[in-house]
């Protein structure tokens, strides 16, 4: 997965990226012997396979991806009075003018980037709605109407908070934890972001990551070069995908020790992404 096509598939309209062919369809969580009823969305080089029947609740959620590619899936609810024909004229549209509703979806922060073959896991919360399911790199899309129901007051248990604001994150004092470990990710700021945590070099500086976000399109690796490799075969060891303002969800995370560049790469309409604007540190994972 190369980075510069991840900048250039999101900054040049994703929903463009969908499929028409996509209906509306019910989703059905199937209920665990946990606190919350479990959801899994099975990825793969065609689509998503979502259950049927599903009903607003906060859902245990695996995200299954038996693709062959790494993934990078956003869930978001349509703002009322959204119709599935407006969203599929503007895919089908030359736009390159985001919508009103594209920016204020209420996107849910799903566990993101499964690479081919595994399964990531997180709680997230769907209120009744209509919601949009897209991959930037390819042509899979879903539409899902979740049924009425009732959302959970009662948190799962994290072990650290990280809060996304503009345009800055708000980390724990005491760093990110290592190991097995359950992240609160809640953004805080007023417009969507991301939450991606990138494996990089001992010693890698936010300056030399903000320049290779930088490099034209076109631009390929130096071979040997461990930060380039890095950036241009993306793959985070934890992330959420797109996560709407003032919206909470919780992945499940196991980060080995090392240093690690945190940032947000969802980019502005200009595609410029929020990690060159200020959402990108380094930080050491001890």
């Amino acid at each position: 997965m190369n980075r510069r096509t991840l900048l250039k598939g999101t900054g040049g309209l994703t929903l463009g990226l969908l499929a028409t062919r996509s209906t509306f369809a019910f989703a059905q969580g199937t209920p665990t012997s946990g606190e919350f009823p479990a959801l899994t969305i099975t990825i793969t080089d065609d689509g998503y396979d979502i259950p049927e029947g599903l009903m607003a609740g906060r859902y245990a959620v695996s995200i299954v991806n038996n693709g062959t590619a790494p993934s990078h899936s956003s869930l978001g609810r349509l703002p009322d009075g959204v119709t599935q024909d407006e969203v599929t004229a503007f895919m089908t549209s030359e736009s390159e003018d985001l919508p009103d509703w594209f920016v204020n979806a209420g996107y849910v922060g799903l566990p993101d980037w499964p690479a081919p073959g595994a399964t990531i896991t997180g709680v997230v919360d769907l209120p009744e709605g209509n919601y949009f399911m897209f991959d930037p790199f390819s042509a899979r899309s879903a539409f899902v109407t979740v049924g009425p129901g009732e959302l959970s007051t009662t948190e799962p248990e994290s072990t650290a908070t990280v809060e996304l604001t503009e345009m800055h994150f708000i980390l724990p004092d005491a760093g990110l934890p290592s190991g097995a470990s359950v992240l609160k990710i809640s953004n805080i700021g007023a417009i969507p972001h991301e939450f991606q945590v990138l494996a990089v070099p001992d010693g890698t500086t936010a300056d030399q990551v903000a320049a290779l976000f930088a490099l034209p399109e076109d631009a390929t690796p130096v071979p040997g070069d461990a930060l380039q490799e890095a950036l241009f075969d993306y793959q985070p060891a934890a992330a959420s995908s797109i996560i709407g303002a003032g919206i909470t969800s919780w992945i499940d995370a196991d980060l080995a020790p090392g240093t690690y560049a945190v940032l947000c790469a969802l980019p502005f309409p200009d595609g410029v992404p929020h990690a060159m604007q200020g959402m990108l540190e380094i930080v050491t994972i001890s």
